[in-house]
């Protein structure tokens, strides 16, 4: 199995790259290979809903999102690790997110039997500073939920860690041993759904 995975945080080396690695660490153990992209450092232009998706089937920039389409096409798993900002995702995964628009003109617009949308399976990890509250992270759900069915995606899962202000990623072994199993056994998982909060 190929899994693509996106780290959404501005900062690559804290709680949402941690928590990312782990579930990675597990894959490396299982023996399958991944790529790993860090949304900060790929140019990723604002959907401006001009539509063109719908009538062409493509995008009219030709910026970072294009070798991302590229890359999420070819996977069989896509991972998306995202601090939460507000209750939902942040910046630079809501603008990838909001490319996905493309898969949905596809869909809905220009047609899916011109263009093939692969099927795969979505697994997102969500990273709170805050101490846990009902609604932490309440609106990256749908969010996500939307999104990986865009892209044709079966939404197997959800991990969220909450209070990382005052408790680093890195300093909880469990959530770190969790997150690495999680990974192991991933693909072994045929109809599965995690909902963590921690």
């Amino acid at each position: 199995m190929i899994y693509l995975a996106v780290m959404g945080s501005e900062r690559k080396n804290k709680n949402t790259n941690a928590a990312l690695d782990a579930f990675l660490k597990g894959i490396s153990n299982k023996g399958h290979t991944y790529e790993k992209v860090y949304l900060k450092d790929v140019e990723i232009n604002r959907c401006i809903a001009c539509d063109n998706c719908s009538r062409t089937g493509h995008c009219i920039y030709n910026d970072g999102m294009g070798d991302l389409y590229k890359k999420i096409d070819q996977c069989d798993v896509f991972v998306v690790a995202s601090p939460i900002y507000f209750n939902t995702i942040n910046a630079h995964t809501k603008t990838m997110v909001d490319r996905a628009q493309r898969y949905w003109g596809i869909k809905y617009g220009y047609g899916r039997d011109k263009i093939d949308i692969p099927k795969k399976v979505g697994f997102f990890i969500g990273v709170g500073g805050a101490k846990y509250t009902h609604d932490q992270f309440l609106w990256a759900i749908p969010v996500m939920d939307m999104f990986f069915k865009a892209l044709n995606a079966e939404f197997r899962g959800i991990y969220n860690i909450s209070e990382t202000d005052q408790i680093q990623v890195s300093d909880r072994p469990s959530i770190l041993k969790e997150l690495e199993e999680i990974g192991e056994n991933f693909s072994d998982l045929k109809e599965f759904f995690i909902q963590k909060v921690l």
